[in-house]
């Protein structure tokens, strides 16, 4: 529940911005980036949620981006 709150409240802001703040990727994107990429780990569905979807492939978009395990695959650590 907390989560759907959390996402909910994400998707809303990325609904009037791009980013999280100042208009430009920051420290607050990368530092949520994780917890929001891999909750499908936790059973957490992202499919609600396309502009939150939309700024995580802007972050992995980003110049120097590198990723990290179960990032593409959130599964990957069930099996």
């Amino acid at each position: 529940m907390r989560a759907a709150k959390s996402l909910k409240i994400l998707e809303q802001h990325l609904t009037a911005e791009e980013w999280l703040a100042l208009g430009r990727p920051t420290v607050a994107d990368l530092s949520v980036f994780v917890y929001v990429a891999l909750a499908p780990m936790g059973d957490i569905s992202l499919e609600p949620y396309p502009k939150v979807r939309e700024w995580i492939e802007r972050i992995k978009g980003l110049r120097g981006f590198f990723g990290i395990e179960g990032l593409d695959d959130p599964m990957v650590l069930r099996r």
